[in-house]
């Protein structure tokens, strides 16, 4: 999960706050069918407004949009990135193979 603080919408025009948005969400877009993101709201229920959590077939993606959006200056400089939770998802053969038939003694 992505969280942040973004004080954008109150701070800046409205023409400030679309180009930060237009610049933020072209990198996003050259990442569809790579990553797949849910945007979660929480205002008032803790110290962020918003939530980002992005799912991806390798965390390499999280990586290179990570590393790409933090030149635009609606990350660089109104992005407040404290954490990062990340994870897998595998069946049961998955979990099976990863920790039984790759296991050496």
């Amino acid at each position: 999960m992505i969280t942040a603080k973004w004080p954008i919408g109150y701070t800046l025009t409205y023409d400030e706050h679309r180009q930060f948005m237009h610049d933020h969400g072209t990198v996003g877009r050259t990442y569809t069918g790579k990553i797949w993101q849910y945007i979660t709201g929480s205002i008032g229920l803790d110290d962020f407004e918003w939530g980002v959590t992005l799912f991806a077939e390798t965390p390499l993606m999280f990586k290179k949009i990570i590393a790409e959006m933090r030149y635009y200056e609606a990350s660089s400089v109104y992005g407040e990135f404290p954490y990062f939770v990340v994870g897998t998802h595998m069946d049961n053969a998955g979990l099976q193979k990863m920790f039984l038939e790759n296991w050496e003694a």
